[in-house]
């Protein structure tokens, strides 16, 4: 994701897996099919959650009228400032500076919010990693008994 390519397959094929194995359990008892119960929710939860992932992740960039509204809006900002006058210079393009940084910086978080998984800002899969980790290990339990 980080590269801008789609995961594999293979992340639904270990959800695919527990859900499975936590369907073949047989001959629960009674804390047991509660435990499952909350297990299959939270299994649910975490489809959920991968969906969205790959949704924000699928490459759909603003729409362009968005960055229409903020060029032609960062533009009238500056050159109103621009207006605005001080006695002295250095006042004027301080003010007109710290606009324009603002601005700048609000694009740079739209830029950022736009691609979530790519950059220096990117959202890391360490979550997805220790999830991943305990499905192995609760997979791992239920096949041991």
């Amino acid at each position: 994701m980080s590269r801008g390519e789609t995961p594999s397959a293979k992340g639904w094929e270990y959800l695919e897996e527990a859900h499975d194995k936590l369907g073949r359990i047989e001959n629960a008892t009674p804390i047991q099919l509660i435990v499952i119960q909350e297990m299959l929710s939270r299994l649910n939860t975490l489809y959920d959650s991968r969906r969205e992932r790959l949704e924000a992740a699928d490459g759909d960039t603003l729409h362009p009228a968005v960055w229409g509204v903020m060029v032609i809006g960062g533009l009238l900002t500056v050159g109103f400032c621009w207006l605005l006058g001080f006695e002295r210079g250095y006042l004027h393009f301080l003010s007109i500076t710290s606009v324009a940084a603002s601005l700048g910086l609000i694009v740079f978080l739209i830029v950022s919010f736009d691609f979530p998984f790519r950059g220096e800002l990117q959202i890391g899969s360490d979550s997805f990693e220790a999830v991943q980790a305990n499905m192995v290990r609760v997979s791992r339990m239920l096949e041991g008994g």
